[in-house]
């Protein structure tokens, strides 16, 4: 029993309630082995039914290996193993079996441009592709199952105190109480100037009436994590309590201001030995741009090469349907709001689409010839663009570029129009396969467009790309494209 007179007193049945905690890594890094583990014995399965027997010669196990580096790798871009992600079955297998199939299309890619798929059984293939797709399927609701049960004990949470100024406590609270999942679990509470409104208790959380009391409590109950709900500005305060919990084997971070909460992608950078909360960041690293430019050069080649029959005949029924250029060219913005001309096929009668106000197509629109009806309906006008990511003007992925006199428009009635700039334009986008293409007649309609265009800058991965351009094979015929 420990006591301190006047102030509370902590039994050894109260330290001994909190769970033993799990390490969240260390769950994760066997949830990861054991997807591995998955790849590994799907291929090995397949080799057992195809040639019974699994010694497979060497390309099949650089593509096994490949095909399991990648789908790592991918996974951990879609925050698979996130404490959120875990804890929500159907959305992270979701995710993860577009992962295993975007992993599966980059193995069929390498082999057609090295020209080895001659060498790979197809059976063996589809049977490993869907053998491993079931078995990572197992273990996602088995690891979600085990993430349920642990997480309802409160193995996962850091045990934590809250010391500091009671009007930061409260907002902290509310924050902490409106997040879905959190791996912070409040034990104690320690208000250092005055006293927390009625309203703001947590239930089973100890309130501590000092400092001493706190530094108590944490030392008894096994604590693991201090958060100083302090000013940054009070130096002197920070170093006092700080200094008081120094001695104690615990994390001790300095909450910041409510106002880098929702900040995206909060982090700290030191220069000159001074840390610097970064408020916004470039949404891509110079290695991810080299990445995605990579992508597009290779991409791009390809497409061109399968579709040169496509555009040959697309510019002859261009040409003989109605007078004018083959090509329709508009300045648009592009990355860092630069402008580019984008080119397209000629889908208006010559002069429909010079207008200075640039309207946009209606369905119907008496402007669009016969056959630029059908370019627009089956997407083939875009398909020039190709020439744009060539010239590293635009990318395969992307939110879609406007015309200027609509970036304008929209740039002064929506605040955060112009953050779509901060990555190439694309010839398709999040927004696009999500059904939000066509006209967009109402502002509501393009904050919309807008939101999941900043939702791609904000979490671009190859992975991501690759899913967009998958989906937006099956919505090229969409109703709403005029």
């Amino acid at each position: 029993m420990v006591s301190i007179p006047g102030e509370v007193t902590f039994g050894g049945a109260f330290a001994r309630s909190a769970p033993r905690r799990l390490s969240l890594p260390l769950f994760t890094a066997a949830v990861r082995l054991a997807e591995g583990a998955a790849v590994l014995a799907g291929a090995v399965a397949a080799a057992l039914f195809r040639f019974n027997h699994y010694e497979l010669p060497g390309e099949y196990w650089f593509a096994i290996l490949t095909a399991l580096l990648l789908s790592q790798q991918g996974a951990s871009h879609q925050g698979l193993y996130d404490l959120e992600q875990l804890g929500r079955l159907m959305r992270s297998i979701r995710r993860l079996l577009a992962v295993w199939a975007c992993t599966f299309a980059i193995i069929a890619l390498l082999a057609f441009m090295t020209k080895t798929g001659s060498e790979f059984s197809r059976l063996w293939a589809g049977i490993w592709f869907s053998v491993t797709a079931a078995g990572l399927v197992g273990v996602r609701v088995a690891a979600y199952c085990l993430f349920r049960r642990a997480r309802a004990r409160g193995v996962f949470a850091h045990r934590t105190l809250i010391v500091g100024d009671p009007d930061r406590i409260a907002a902290y609270l509310r924050h902490h109480e409106a997040l879905p999942t959190s791996a912070v679990a409040i034990s104690g509470i320690c208000c250092t100037g005055g006293d927390l409104p009625a309203d703001r208790g947590l239930p089973g959380t100890a309130m501590l009436p000092s400092l001493d009391a706190a530094i108590e409590f944490a030392r008894v109950t096994g604590v693991e994590l201090v958060l100083l709900a302090v000013s940054w500005d009070e130096a002197a305060t920070v170093e006092r309590l700080a200094g008081r919990f120094r001695a104690l084997p615990m994390d001790v971070h300095l909450l910041p201001p409510p106002l880098a909460w929702g900040l995206a992608g909060p982090s700290t950078a030191v220069m000159d030995r001074v840390a610097m909360p970064t408020l916004t960041k470039r949404p891509l690293s110079d290695l991810q741009r080299f990445v995605k430019r990579a992508e597009d050069a290779v991409l791009a080649v390809l497409m061109l090469a399968v579709c040169s029959p496509v555009l040959l005949l697309a510019a002859v029924a261009i040409k003989l349907d109605s007078p004018g250029p083959i090509l329709f060219r508009q300045q648009r913005y592009g990355f860092n709001n630069r402008i580019i001309e984008v080119y397209k096929f000629r889908s208006m009668r010559h002069g429909g689409a010079d207008r200075a106000d640039v309207p946009q197509a209606r369905r119907g629109d008496p402007r669009v010839t016969r056959v630029g009806a059908w370019l627009r309906r089956t997407s083939v006008d875009e398909l020039p663009q190709l020439f744009n990511v060539l010239r590293n003007e635009m990318s395969l992925v992307g939110p879609r570029p406007h015309a200027v006199p609509h970036n304008i428009l929209y740039g002064g009635l929506i605040a955060e129009y112009f953050e779509r700039h901060k990555v190439k334009p694309g010839m398709t986008g999040w927004a696009q396969v999500n059904g939000l293409r066509g006209e967009t007649d109402t502002v509501e309609k393009m904050e919309r467009r807008v939101r999941h265009d900043l939702h791609y800058v904000d979490n671009w991965s190859i992975w991501f790309d690759l899913k967009i351009l998958i989906r937006t094979v099956l919505v090229l015929m969409g109703r709403n494209v005029y």
